[in-house]
C-alpha cells in the first residue's frame, strides 16, 4: 500500500512539474508565419529585422506585413545604428498613417526603440539632433496642427525614446527646410503597397 501510495504521489508530482505546452499562435494566412517577408530598402541585419516582424505580429495578435521599407542609418553617438521599419500593411495602418518602428541592436536581435503611429512617408532623418540622437522627421495628414494640408512634424529623442504619436509632444511641427536625407521615401511605400 505505501509502495502504491508513493508511485500515485511520485506521478502527480512529475505531471504537475512537466512542461504546459506554449499556445500556437494563428495567422490570417497558413504561409505568414514562415514566409520571408519582403524589405524595400537596405538594412545591416535582414535576419535580425525578419525576427523582430514576426515575433512583434505575435505580440500584437495580427499577421506579419508581407511587406515593409526599411532602412538602417546612422544613429549618432548614442546608437551608432538604428533601423527605421514602415509597416507597409492594412493591419499596420489606419486613415491616421501607418506605424513606424524605430529599432536598435539588443542582446537577442533588434529590438524597438520606439513605436510611432500616425506616419505618412516621407520619413526623414534631421540633420539636428536631440539627446546626441538624430531627430526625425514625418508626415502627418488632417487638422492636427494649424493650417492647411499635410505638414512635417519634427520627432525629437527625449533621452529614451520617441514619441508614439506625432501630433503630441514633444513632436512638433517642422519650421523651415527639411535638411536632412529621406530614409523612407513615398516611392518605396506606394512599391510596398501594390498588390
Amino acid at each position: 500500500m505505501t509502495r502504491i501510495l508513493h508511485a500515485l504521489l511520485s506521478a502527480a508530482v512529475l505531471s504537475a512539474c512537466s512542461p504546459v505546452p506554449a499556445p500556437s499562435i494563428a495567422f490570417a494566412s497558413p504561409q505568414a508565419a514562415t514566409s520571408e517577408i519582403t524589405v524595400i530598402g537596405v538594412v545591416d541585419d535582414p535576419q535580425a529585422l525578419q525576427t523582430f516582424l514576426r515575433l512583434n505580429a505575435v505580440k500584437s495578435g495580427v499577421s506579419p506585413p508581407p511587406t515593409v521599407v526599411a532602412q538602417t542609418v546612422d544613429g549618432g553617438p548614442r546608437h551608432p545604428r538604428i533601423t527605421l521599419v514602415y509597416m507597409s500593411a492594412p493591419e499596420w495602418c489606419g486613415s491616421g498613417g501607418c506605424k513606424l518602428f524605430i529599432l536598435e541592436p539588443g542582446h537577442s536581435g533588434l529590438e524597438a526603440l520606439a513605436g510611432v503611429t500616425l506616419v505618412h512617408a516621407p520619413v526623414l532623418i534631421l540633420d539636428t539632433q536631440t539627446h546626441d540622437m538624430p531627430d526625425i522627421a514625418v508626415r502627418v495628414r488632417g487638422e492636427y496642427y494649424p493650417g492647411e494640408g499635410e505638414k512635417m512634424v519634427v520627432l525629437p529623442f527625449d533621452g529614451r525614446t520617441y514619441a508614439s504619436n506625432p501630433t503630441v509632444p514633444p513632436a512638433r511641427l517642422l519650421q523651415g527646410p527639411a535638411d536632412g536625407e529621406v530614409a523612407i521615401s513615398e516611392d518605396q511605400v506606394a512599391i510596398a503597397f501594390r498588390p
